[in-house]
C-alpha cells in the first residue's frame, strides 16, 4: 500500500477530488465571463460596422480589418466555448486512474492523474489532469508496478512505478477507489476491490487478470 508523503493532498484521491472541483468550479465561473465579455465585444464590432460601413475608405482595407477582428474574437469565443463543455463534462468524473511514478534520480515520487482531458488551475500551468491519450498517460496503460519509461516531447523519462490506482467518480463523488498493481478493466471486479480490502482477493484478482492478458497474447500470436 502506498505509505509515502502522508502530508501531500496529492496523493489522497478523495482530497484531490475536493479540490479539483472547486478549481474546476473557479475555471468555469473565468471562462463563463470571459465568453460574456467576448460576445459584448462581438456585438459592438457588429454595430460599427453597420453604422460605418458606408463611410469606410473605398479600399476595402478598414472593412477587411474589421471583418479579421470580428472573425479572431468569434474564434477566440468558440474555443472557450469547447473548453467550457469539457470542463463541465469532467465535473462529473475528472479522472479515473493514477500513478505514482519515481523519476530515476529523484527522491520523491510524482502523482500522475488520468483523465478524458487535461486540466490546469490556469493555461500554461503544469496539468493537475493528465488527457489519457497523454505521453505520460502510457505509464498507467502499459506497465505494471516497478520499472517504467515513457516517451517525452524532450525524449524517453525513466523511473519505477511505485503504485497504481483506479477510481469510480459519480456525480464529482468519489463511488470507489483501489490500487493495484495493474489495470483492473472488469467493473464488477473493480467494485469488489474499491469495496473490500482484502489482501489474499486482491491477489486473486491480480493473478486473474494477468491470465486474461497473457491468454490474449497468445489469441493475437495464434491469429497471425
Amino acid at each position: 500500500m502506498t505509505n509515502y508523503n502522508n502530508n501531500d493532498n496529492r496523493f489522497d484521491g478523495r482530497c484531490f477530488l475536493e479540490d479539483v472541483e472547486i478549481k474546476l468550479q473557479k475555471r468555469l465561473e473565468e471562462i463563463g465571463q470571459s465568453l460574456s465579455d467576448g460576445q459584448k465585444e462581438i456585438d459592438n464590432m457588429q454595430e460599427y460596422y453597420w453604422e460605418n460601413y458606408t463611410e469606410m475608405d473605398q479600399y476595402g482595407y478598414e472593412n477587411y480589418d474589421n471583418q479579421q477582428a470580428l472573425l479572431h474574437q468569434v474564434n477566440a469565443n468558440n474555443e472557450k466555448l469547447q473548453l467550457k463543455h469539457r470542463f463541465e463534462k469532467m465535473l462529473d468524473a475528472p479522472f479515473f486512474g493514477r500513478v505514482d511514478f519515481m523519476y530515476d534520480g529523484d527522491d520523491e515520487p510524482e502523482p500522475f492523474y488520468i483523465g478524458i482531458a487535461n486540466f490546469a488551475e490556469k493555461t500554461g500551468m503544469q496539468p493537475l489532469i493528465y488527457d489519457w491519450r497523454a505521453p505520460v498517460s502510457s505509464l498507467f496503460y502499459d506497465y505494471d508496478k516497478g520499472p517504467a519509461s515513457y516517451e517525452a516531447p524532450a525524449g524517453r523519462l525513466d523511473g519505477e512505478i511505485l503504485s497504481k490506482w483506479q477510481f469510480k467518480i459519480q456525480n464529482g463523488e468519489l463511488v470507489y477507489a483501489f490500487e493495484s498493481d495493474t489495470k483492473i478493466d472488469d467493473d464488477i471486479l473493480k467494485k469488489e476491490l474499491g469495496t473490500n480490502s482484502d489482501v489474499k482477493l486482491k491477489n486473486i484478482v491480480r493473478t486473474i487478470q494477468k491470465n486474461r492478458m497473457q491468454l490474449s497474447e497468445i489469441r493475437k500470436i495464434e491469429s497471425l
